[in-house]
């Protein structure tokens, strides 16, 4: 991820900017032990310094922001063509 990514804690959610545009995931959709953690559990934590993941030592958790991210996405429609023959 070559984008510029940062990463903050914020009542019950974890958000992530990514160029300037913000996603909000709700920890309970994000991970079950993040749901139970303490604040200054789910405040301690660590970017890769490719920003391609974040983890949680205290937790020992590690969610992909490439998965957070493409979890936004909404599916394609696929459009099926009937042939007659």
């Amino acid at each position: 991820m070559n984008k510029k990514v940062r990463v903050s804690v914020e009542n019950n959610t974890l958000v992530i900017v990514v160029s300037g545009k913000p996603y909000i995931f709700p920890f309970n959709k994000v991970s079950s032990k993040l749901q139970k953690a303490t604040a200054s559990q789910r405040e301690n934590f660590t970017v890769s310094p490719s920003g391609y993941g974040i983890h949680w030592k205290d937790l020992d958790e590690d969610i992909s922001i490439a998965a957070l991210l493409k979890s936004t996405e909404k599916p394609s429609r696929k459009q099926t063509s009937r042939t007659r023959a």
